[in-house]
């Protein structure tokens, strides 16, 4: 089980926007096997939390084109070939029990 702690974050009241059921996601790229990358910039995008819809984007929330949904909710946004945020929408577990 993955535990993650999100420090900066922005309350926000944003959503999803329609997405299309796709495949998954291809990477392409120089990577070599069995060593962790990064993608992006990992402080470069801001993290946007919705607490009614325990929606979380990470990513530019405002990109509406291009939805993908990868996962069971989780969408990818994408422009011209370029990945602009993600859409997650996880399994919150209650810690006390």
């Amino acid at each position: 089980m993955a535990i993650a702690v999100i420090k900066n974050w922005i309350k926000c009241d944003y959503t999803p926007p329609p997405s299309v059921e796709g495949g998954g996601v291809l990477v392409l790229g120089d990577f070599e096997v069995g060593v962790g990358s990064y993608l992006i910039d990992r402080n470069s995008w801001p993290i946007y939390i919705n607490n009614q819809t325990e929606w979380i984007c990470i990513g530019n929330p405002h990109i509406k084109e291009s939805a993908v949904e990868f996962i069971e909710n989780g969408i990818a946004i994408l422009e011209n070939k370029k990945l602009t945020s993600i859409w997650l929408k996880p399994e919150f577990i209650d810690s006390k029990n």
